[in-house]
């Protein structure tokens, strides 16, 4: 194993990555996030549709929120990150609790460590990786060859993206 392997792994270990200010880490994020609240806007907008009630259109839901349809495509696209507003304005006309529209912390984690990684690793392997380290985060101990067994396969292919990303962060900073 090499040495940056290594250093990739103790990133991946020991670092709360998730707040590093670095556009693959908001890309991953963002990604998470709008896999998770966009389906439900959808079905929103179709339940809508089939009760013949506004809005039942994308077009109708920005006229009723007053934001430019162009803006609302590229949040729906994932270019742009909704805000707090724009999940409150949503919450609102459809009368849904607006957590509804943020994943917990575990499955956001999760859904960006897999985005990271890519196809080199299971959903459910990310997800043992994140239990795992929010579990080290709080203090408690893993359990269970298997889950261990996913961990180290995530932290072989997550440390070695976050290397990279480290790298182009210091090169950055100084």
């Amino acid at each position: 194993m090499s040495l940056l392997r290594e250093s990739g792994e103790i990133l991946a270990e020991s670092c709360v990555w998730w707040s590093w200010d670095h556009e693959l880490i908001r890309r991953a994020l963002q990604t998470a996030l709008l896999e998770h609240w966009l389906p439900g806007v959808d079905r929103a907008l179709r339940d809508n549709a089939s009760g013949g009630r506004p809005p039942s259109t994308w077009d109708e839901l920005a006229a009723i929120l007053r934001r430019n349809t162009r803006n609302i495509r590229r949040t729906k696209a994932g270019v742009y990150t909704p805000t707090h507003g724009f999940f409150l304005g949503v919450a609102a006309i459809f009368g849904l609790p607006v957590r509804q529209f943020i994943p917990d912390t575990a499955d956001w984690l999760a859904a960006a460590t897999w985005e990271l990684c890519g196809a080199s690793v299971s959903v459910e392997e990310a997800r043992c990786y994140v239990a795992s380290r929010l579990t080290g985060l709080a203090g408690a101990s893993r359990n269970g060859a298997a889950a261990e067994k996913s961990v180290r396969k995530v932290v072989a292919h997550l440390g070695a993206v976050l290397e990279s990303i480290d790298k182009d962060m210091r090169k950055r900073e100084g």
